[in-house]
């Protein structure tokens, strides 16, 4: 019995030290997480994903280009009827090349004497080569100047074929208060009849045209008005080469 009272006595001295204690009462400021400095760094690596992503997906800020590419597209119209009784045979026309400079769909602003810029956010739709290809196309169609005529790709057989060269398509904002459509391109006719394939026709044209403002819809606008004032003026060349 004294050996039980001698090792209860321990036991009931811890029971009175703990008794004693005084018990904690929960902080509304404190945080169960063993790390709050982790939780953090997790938080700010998730907000600046969410900022990476928005700007991949194209989120728009205001204020600001970043809420997607405008693109616009190439168009010229033909006013007048074809002529009647030529027939002068089949055109090919060949896919136009362009130089380097303005092949790619971004528009292009002359800035300075030797400085160009490319506006990433302001494109064409397809290639400018591409687009200005088709228009002339569907021009001559239109004309009648030619018996017929047809693209790079066509099976049918070709009395002449042209080819062209774009070397300039851009704004000229050296002035930004007086901004300009600058257009240039050679046109190249060979005649296929010919075993040496000789050169019908080579001539070079050259637009420049102002327009109201620097903003690309008055620009894409004034570039279409030099498609119709260089496909007008080719007509009339050609018709008289036809002549001759």
């Amino acid at each position: 019995m004294t050996r039980i009272r001698r090792f209860l006595k321990p036991v009931s001295k811890l029971k009175k030290n703990t008794a004693s204690m005084p018990t904690s009462q929960p902080n509304p400021m404190t945080t169960n997480d063993p790390n709050p400095a982790l939780k953090h760094s997790v938080c700010a690596i998730v907000a600046l994903m969410g900022v990476v992503l928005c700007f991949v997906s194209g989120c728009s800020v205001p204020g600001s280009n970043l809420g997607g590419a405008q693109h616009f597209v190439l168009g010229a119209e033909r006013s007048g009827s074809a002529a009647e009784g030529i027939d002068k045979g089949v055109l090919r026309i060949r896919s136009f090349r362009i130089s380097s400079p303005f092949s790619s769909n971004q528009l292009v602003y002359r800035t300075g004497k030797v400085s160009y810029e490319a506006d990433y956010y302001k494109r064409f739709l397809v290639p400018p080569g591409s687009m200005i290809t088709e228009q002339l196309q569907n021009w001559l169609i239109d004309s009648g100047v030619f018996r017929n005529v047809v693209g790079a790709s066509s099976r049918v057989e070709s009395d002449y074929s042209m080819e062209g060269r774009i070397f300039g398509i851009y704004g000229d904002y050296r002035d930004p208060r007086h901004p300009w459509a600058m257009m240039g391109m050679q046109i190249i006719i060979v005649d296929e009849a010919d075993a040496a394939n000789s050169v019908r026709f080579n001539k070079t044209y050259n637009q420049a045209l102002p327009v109201p403002s620097i903003s690309a819809a008055d620009l894409v606008v004034g570039f279409n008005k030099c498609l119709e004032n260089i496909f007008t003026e080719l007509e009339k060349d050609l018709r008289q080469m036809n002549s001759e």
